[in-house]
């Protein structure tokens, strides 16, 4: 269905209404012809979309009736068109329909996906009735280029009433599903005509507003369904009013009140003796009047447990801003034993928490954590999470001292903390770790902050993709801006250990005595550039493309942008042991990826076993037979890999390829496109001085 109200030859074909894969249409034309009565019987759309669109200038694409005056007695005296006196729809069935809703003059933009809809109507001259059933599996919301809403399925039934002599669109017994949650709804639409809009008003509520009405909203995969009493009051209203047009949306509202509520789960030994909840929000997506959330009071005491809280987010949609208070002590274990968990679920420990935070979301966006404002305490005892159907299990014990009001410091203790899921694995048996801020009034810098950490015996496991250990060292990290760009973090990493292990797929590398710093700058969002240099005494690496492992010995290695610098760096591969100084290029996307590996190396050695290299390369799985066999008996041919590209400057006191013995060779050599190419190099080999130039 195609809207002249809008001619569009574009791709997005924003003048497209509907369309759909199959359409049923069962229509009484006799009725027409003699009541001027038009009776649909079934209409049914499969896979339909329907396409809503507002163009800058208020432009709709649903703007398809007739509605100037002139034109309608023109329509009224041709004989070829009549005017129905009623519409009767016993049925309208949309399937599988997803309806996009496109405003550019609001920047509003919402998909409806997988719509099913159920309608009835009788359309009369002045008075109109539908009754409805829609449901869909998913709303996605953006606005202003924001997204606002997402992962909300919906259902709502009612019966909706259109007076045309007042311009006037009532829902009557509506009832709406949002992701569980049952609303009642009374709604009125009144056409503004001096705003040239529509007058919105609008009010919903929880359906039978019970403490059990939301206890029950607690999804099954978490609490067992069990009988519960419950006292106290419950009330969850909200409002949406306003005009919608031209630049002018409804404001949005919602009021939850709890007050002396307790209940008990039936066979649970515990329950909660005192539950009272002030919670109210606002939302205008004009943001011409504040938008809001505001918890002014959330207070549960029961099962040994006393939760004390408050909260506020204001500026809602701009840069919000937010400050909570707690002051709570939780025994965990009792109150496990206050709601009817799943079987397999065990939850242990004690909490006891005095917290006071304030904080803005761009603090967060760009990385300024040192404006983060808190103070008090939090103290974690002998915490465990436990899932058995989901094969997860948690442990550990923590305390956080928040320093000051004014910055963020931090003093914090984790020990013997345990983590074990289906993905990861992950075991620490102590941190420690003081955080602290300085020179936060200077809003165009970044806050200083910096953290020092002490950390022993850390193991962490990824499925099958990374292993590493880290065994007892310490860290500084340190947080600060930029010296170009003073409104961009700047973060530098200092990391002393004594063992050092990681697995990234096949790839190993060990070190001991090392140390990491490292610096890096952020450019924009989530692309950092990152410098450093990495110490160490020993570093052995195995990789599968080599059968023989490749070990370091006292050295350190510059990291830049995808680069590795190495000077002087002694590795030892099998019987062959060299010097290189140079630069790798990508050596993580070559391992992992595959990519083409760059390099631009000084190489010189004392002795080299190209027998052996040759080797370990053409049969990396066959180690034991690489390392006793250096001889070439059954070497024939060698295929050199496609990803390397390599320029190396060669100074080899002593080489063996084949049966034959070389000294003293020097010159360059270039692996690139699976070719070696030796350029007029001259070494001593044969009982002779030669120079020769070569390519395999």
């Amino acid at each position: 269905m195609i809207s002249k109200a809008i001619r569009d030859t574009m791709w997005q074909r924003t003048d497209t209404l509907l369309s759909f894969k199959k359409a049923v249409l069962v229509i009484n034309p006799v009725e027409y012809l003699k009541q001027q009565k038009i009776s649909i019987y079934r209409l049914l759309l499969d896979s339909a979309n329907v396409y809503a669109y507002k163009d800058e200038n208020a432009k709709v694409n649903w703007d398809i009736m007739v509605s100037d005056t002139t034109k309608a007695n023109t329509v009224e005296k041709n004989d070829a068109t009549r005017i129905a006196n009623e519409i009767d729809i016993r049925n309208i069935t949309l399937r599988h329909t997803t309806v996009t809703f496109d405003d550019r003059e609001t920047h509003i933009f919402s998909n409806l996906w997988d719509t099913n809809l159920t309608l009835k109507a009788k359309m009369k001259k002045k008075h109109s009735e539908l009754f409805l059933d829609l449901i869909n599996k998913n709303i996605f919301f953006w606005q202003n280029g924001q997204l606002v809403a997402n992962h909300i399925s919906t259902h709502l039934k009612t019966r909706i009433e259109l007076d045309r002599t007042g311009h006037i669109l009532s829902l009557h017994d509506a009832l709406i599903d949002v992701n569980g949650i049952k609303l009642d709804v009374k709604e009125y639409l009144r056409r503004d005509t001096v705003a040239k809009a529509l007058d919105v008003d609008l009010q919903y509520g929880l359906h039978a507003p019970s403490l059990e009405t939301v206890l029950n909203l607690i999804p099954e995969s978490i609490l067992k369904k069990e009988k519960v009493s419950t006292k106290g009051e419950v009330t969850v209203k909200g409002t949406l009013k306003g005009l919608y047009g031209r630049e002018k949306t409804p404001v949005g509202t919602l009021d939850i009140k709890i007050d002396n509520a307790s209940f008990r789960y039936g066979r649970m030994p515990y329950g909660v003796n005192k539950l009272e909840v002030d919670f109210s929000a606002q939302v205008d997506l004009m943001r011409q009047i504040p938008s809001y959330l505001h918890l002014w009071k959330l207070h549960l005491k029961g099962a040994h447990t006393d939760i004390l809280a408050d909260a506020k987010v204001e500026n809602l949609l701009g840069d919000p801003n937010v400050l909570f208070h707690t002051r709570s002590s939780v025994d965990l274990t009792a109150l496990a034993q206050t709601f009817p968990l799943q079987e397999g679920v065990c939850i242990e420990g004690g909490l006891e928490t005095d917290l006071n935070l304030y904080c803005r979301l761009s603090y967060l966006k760009k990385q300024d954590l040192g404006r983060i404002k808190a103070g008090g305490k939090i103290r974690i005892d002998k915490l465990v999470l436990r899932d058995r159907n989901k094969d997860f299990k948690f442990t550990g014990n923590a305390s956080l001292a928040f320093v000051g009001n004014e910055c963020l410091g931090i003093h914090t203790e984790i020990k013997n903390l345990s983590l074990r899921s289906l993905r990861l694995k992950s075991d620490l048996e102590s941190l420690a770790a003081t955080t602290k801020t300085t020179n936060p009034q200077d809003t165009a810098k970044i806050a200083q902050m910096e953290c020092k950490i002490g950390m022993d015996k850390l193991k962490i496991a990824l499925e099958d993709s990374l292993n590493a250990f880290y065994g007892k060292g310490s860290a500084t990290i340190k947080l600060e801006p930029d010296e170009q760009k003073p409104n961009k973090p700047k973060v530098k990493l200092s990391l002393e250990t004594d063992t050092l292990f990681c697995r990234i797929g096949n790839t190993k590398f060990g070190m001991d005595k090392a140390g990491i710093g490292v610096t890096a700058r952020k450019l924009r969002d989530s692309l950092w550039i990152s410098t450093g240099i990495v110490g160490f005494n020993r570093l052995v690496v195995s990789t599968s493309q080599c059968a023989l492992p490749i070990r370091l010995q006292r050295t350190s290695v510059t990291v830049g942008d995808r680069t590795i610098a190495l000077r002087n760096a002694t590795m030892r591969v099998g019987h062959s042991e060299f010097t290189a100084s140079g630069t790798i290029y990508d050596l993580y996307g070559a391992m992992r990826h595959h990519r083409m590996l760059h390099a631009r190396l000084e190489l010189s050695s004392d002795n080299l076993n190209c027998n052996q290299l040759i080797r370990s390369i053409s049969f990396p799985a066959d180690t034991l037979n690489v390392e006793k066999d250096t001889t070439s008996t059954d070497l024939r041919l060698f295929v050199i890999p496609k990803n390397i590209d390599f320029e190396l400057q060669t100074n080899l006191r002593r080489v063996r390829y084949e049966r034959m013995l070389f000294e003293n060779i020097h010159g360059a050599v270039d692996i690139r496109n699976q070719a070696i190419h030796l350029k007029e190099l001259s070494m001593k080999g044969l009982g002779a001085e030669m120079r020769t130039s070569l390519v395999y």
